[in-house]
């Protein structure tokens, strides 16, 4: 990965993972590492993060009704599709002798 792409993905993984916004800062730096929290919202990323077109309205439904928000729920699902895509993409690299 050339170092623009390097400095962006950084910046934007900086931007999700360490502002201020409605789901805590480390449930959202958790997920980028690929470490979802506990609970039920924690069940839920690990099922968007293996196959996200599983997920159903009442996924989200019972996230509701847990007392998660619409923003929360939505920052979660962001960050675990941040998090997931670049574990793929670093495992790719390593397969492919790309180490930097």
């Amino acid at each position: 990965m050339d170092d623009r792409h390097a400095k962006l993905l950084k910046t934007l993984v900086d931007t999700i993972g360490g502002t201020e916004a409605h789901l805590a800062v480390s449930v959202r730096q958790g997920l980028l590492e690929g470490k979802p929290s506990s609970g039920a919202l924690g069940a839920f990323c690990i099922k968007v993060q293996q196959n996200a077109s599983n997920i159903t309205d009442e996924n989200v439904a019972s996230l509701l009704r847990a007392g998660y928000s619409d923003d929360q729920i939505f920052e979660a699902i962001v960050s675990v599709a941040i998090g997931t895509g670049l574990d793929r993409v670093r495992k790719i690299r390593h397969l492919l002798g790309i180490h930097s």
